[in-house]
């Protein structure tokens, strides 16, 4: 039990550090952490409206991973559905902005497969 809310309380934080993502490309304050504009597609204008939506999604990815992390918290149904989501988008993102986001392609890919184990191969055989 300790377990679920140690791992709810490391996807909130996930989350929360894809916020950073919305206020560099909306331009709230001083984000050094990550770039107004992706590195890819290059030669994107900061504040234009491509970064803009994207940065939209960085807020939603914040909503979704605290979603998915209350979800799991509370044994609440479809926290893996909202999880898979969320980690594939922000993968997109990480990517998109891969100078600024290696670390965090990293940490979507070892949730993917730590649901993958523990969804599939961890799951008894019903044979």
């Amino acid at each position: 039990m300790a377990m679920r809310y140690i791992v709810a309380i490391l996807l909130a934080l996930h989350g929360l550090i894809h916020a950073l993502g919305f206020a560099a490309t909306w331009r709230l304050g001083q984000i050094t952490a990550i770039s107004s504009t992706p590195t890819f597609p290059s030669g994107l204008v900061a504040g234009s409206a491509l970064p803009r939506f994207l940065g939209v999604l960085w807020l939603l990815l914040t909503l979704a991973f605290i979603s998915a992390a209350v979800r799991l918290a509370t044994q609440m149904a479809w926290w893996k559905l909202v999880l898979v989501l969320a980690t594939v988008v922000s993968l997109a993102l990480c990517i998109a902005w891969w100078n600024d986001a290696k670390f965090g392609i990293v940490i979507d890919i070892v949730i993917l497969i730590v649901l993958a184990a523990t969804t599939w191969v961890a799951r008894p055989s019903s044979a």
